[in-house]
């Protein structure tokens, strides 16, 4: 395994994702002894970083997370979130993280984030972070981050940020016009989630159609879909156009599309760590293995070229749902 740093911490470039173990609309059914022995997995091969958040299922993540970690928290580092949403006075943000302490069942958190940035709220990032600096005082936070952060948001800041949070893929590739040399510039860790845009690049779809109907609500996707609220046309034939390419890259290399879209995040300068899921043991296996098996040059350059136009269309707004970016 390789391990990189975000600020003081030295953290596996895989970072376990855990979203999938809230199930539901989303994700479907996840039965909760395969994500325990996931977890388990995943240490024992090495990785160090785990990612959740409160508002995965409200909590439920948390709480299965929670229990896999029982007589083991010490040997992992864990990384949670708040939802702004929830916080309406920044003293909310203390009972949010007590609540998700308890699912966690442990006293602190090494990397506690803020999911988005604050809008439309009667107080200012600033008095919200007084709270945070507080509990990182008593030590109930060990570091703070951000999740969905531009340089906009980022310069409303007045704590130290150790990492900054965001999505990117061959398909989804918006940080590269003005956040991610911003990040890189100011030196703060980057771990990127989506690698494979939530299954689209799994090799497992061929159409809008064969997608699951509650992860068709990105950009990506029409926003006639159910729960899309982005107001856009989407790109659907494009998005499939540019996978089928990258699927073709791939077999012509004898390489997985699976392995082309994680190789390919690792592969980008300024990526501390990737957050991948993983469904079950044989998943975590195979992407172990991507992980760990670099993609050749060639490869690389041709799959880049292959999302040059998905990039161009879907433009410089980083928010995967939303018109009226929260990012900035």
């Amino acid at each position: 395994m390789q391990y990189n740093y975000l600020g003081p911490l030295k953290v596996s470039c895989f970072t376990l994702g855990t979203w999938s173990f809230a199930g539901g609309g989303i994700w479907g059914e996840r039965e909760k002894n395969e994500s325990i022995r996931i977890v388990h997995a995943a240490m024992d091969s090495g990785i160090n970083l785990i990612d959740t958040a409160e508002g995965y299922g409200d909590g439920a993540s948390e709480s299965v997370l929670g229990e896999a970690l029982t007589g083991r928290r010490d040997k992992v580092l864990l990384a949670s979130k708040f939802m702004p949403q929830r916080i309406s006075h920044p003293e909310d943000i203390r009972s949010v993280i007590e609540e998700s302490l308890q699912r966690l069942k442990t006293d602190y958190i090494d990397l506690y984030q803020q999911h988005w940035p604050f809008t439309d709220t009667a107080f200012s990032q600033a008095e919200a972070e007084g709270v945070i600096a507080r509990l990182i005082a008593e030590g109930k936070i060990r570091h703070f981050g951000v999740c969905n952060f531009g340089p906009g948001n980022l310069a409303e800041s007045s704590l130290p940020i150790i990492s900054a949070q965001i999505g990117y893929s061959l398909l989804f590739r918006a940080i590269e016009f003005e956040i991610l040399p911003f990040l890189k510039e100011k030196k703060l860790g980057v771990l990127t989630y989506s690698a494979l845009m939530q299954g689209l690049l799994s090799g497992k779809y061929n159409s809008p159609e064969e997608f699951p109907v509650g992860r068709r609500r990105t950009r990506h996707f029409s926003t006639e879909n159910p729960n899309a609220r982005h107001g856009e046309a989407g790109h659907e034939e494009l998005v499939f156009r540019s996978i089928a390419a990258c699927k073709s890259i791939a077999d012509e290399a004898e390489l997985t599309l699976p392995h082309c879209g994680i190789g390919w995040v690792l592969a980008q300068p300024g990526i501390s760590t990737v957050i991948i899921g993983s469904g079950n043991e044989k998943q975590l296996s195979d992407n172990l293995r991507y992980v760990e098996e670099k993609l050749p040059a060639d490869v690389l350059a041709r799959l880049t070229e292959a999302s040059e136009e998905l990039k161009a269309a879907m433009g410089p707004n980083a928010d995967l749902w939303q018109k009226d970016s929260r990012i900035q």
